[in-house]
């Protein structure tokens, strides 16, 4: 048992050792090195709104996941293929796909709530009712049943109001925070390898 106390310990050491970088203002820097920069974009766009692979998003949903919520972040992409002209083009498919993600989001969250609202209301209206009759005696195992299943009913409806909910925001602060990040983009200098 006390190894595993120890390993606890280790890991838990290291979760809290912040091994991040920080630039001049104080924003935790996320390095990405591709080296085709158009391998960070999707290869389907909407309307000529580029997005980033999910490939890429997943690498940055990864990379992200132990910076300090407070923090701010610093993107800094360095691709061989860079050119200047195009960079723009890379920051705004970073930021549609972190808006199309907040956005889809916000419909969730919106879902749940209608959905959980209509729950509790068949939930406390099933209670009404069971009270009301008064069922007893020879239905009394109905009644019982029912009451049970109100309950799930009831219980359904705070976990998606409270805690679905929560994880949601939670997801979405971390969209605002890549949308809202500073996105620096260099050319990536690949050594070349001495003949001998």
């Amino acid at each position: 048992m006390s190894i595993l106390r120890n390993r606890i310990k280790r890991v838990r050491k290291r979760i809290n050792s912040d091994p991040w970088e920080y630039d001049k203002k104080g924003r935790a820097i996320v390095e990405i090195n591709v080296s085709d920069a158009d391998s960070l974009m999707s290869v389907y766009d909407s309307d000529g709104k580029e997005v980033l692979s999910n490939e890429t998003a997943n690498f940055i949903d990864n990379a992200i996941k132990g910076i300090p919520p407070k923090k701010e972040l610093h993107l800094y992409v360095a691709c061989e293929s860079y050119t200047k002209d195009k960079e723009q083009l890379y920051r705004n498919a970073i930021i549609n796909y972190y808006v199309n993600e907040f956005a889809d989001k916000d419909e969730k969250m919106k879902s749940n709530w209608i959905w959980s609202s209509i729950l509790l209301i068949v939930a406390f209206l099933g209670f009404g009712i069971l009270y009301a009759l008064d069922l007893g005696g020879v239905m009394y195992t109905v009644s019982y049943l029912l009451d049970i299943g109100f309950w799930v009913l009831a219980w359904e409806a705070v976990d998606i109001m409270v805690l679905q909910q929560r994880e949601l925001r939670h997801e979405q602060k971390k969209d605002l925070k890549i949308i809202f990040s500073t996105i620096t983009f260099n050319r990536l200098e690949i050594p070349e390898e001495d003949e001998e």
